[in-house]
């Protein structure tokens, strides 16, 4: 079916601002702190959150840095997301945390941080259970809503 391509959001010009250290991902907002209905998946100390709450996913990155010429794609083979945010950089404690995380659950395969030469890159590559998808830039990082299909 070929790559499916949307237009994103205007994104405000903003000033560039320096990347602050990591701290711990807060619940995705689509879900009540209070709701007894999500579940968190993974482990508490990854510098993402996973959570899940019936048939709904929600991957939250947090990035912080000058969002111009910032992307997100879809990605086919494997399944997924890539966000670039060209000035962002690995500095303070956000360096120790890049690499590949295995979740395997709830429709999330892998989640990937990388540095490289053309900035910080973040895949979400998701499962085959997994219908739909949206992924976005917001104020704070980059957030993934998936759909997976019921059994």
């Amino acid at each position: 079916e070929g790559i499916r391509v949307e237009k994103l959001p205007e994104v405000p010009v903003a000033t560039p601002q320096p990347l602050q250290p990591v701290k711990a991902a807060e619940p995705p907002k689509t879900v009540a702190k209070t709701s007894a209905n999500w579940t968190p998946i993974g482990d508490p100390t990854w510098p993402f959150t996973v959570v899940s709450e019936g048939l709904t996913t929600t991957v939250f990155i947090p990035l912080q840095g000058d969002q111009t010429g910032a992307l997100v794609y879809d990605i086919a083979k494997p399944a997924g997301v890539v966000a670039r945010l060209p000035h962002g950089k690995t500095t303070g404690t956000l360096g120790k945390y890049l690499g590949k995380y295995k979740v395997g659950q709830a429709g999330v395969a892998q989640v990937w941080l990388e540095q490289r030469e053309n900035g910080l890159h973040a895949r979400v590559l998701l499962g085959t259970i997994v219908q739909s998808h949206v992924a976005a830039f917001e104020k704070g990082g980059l957030r993934v809503v998936a759909k997976r299909r019921a059994l």
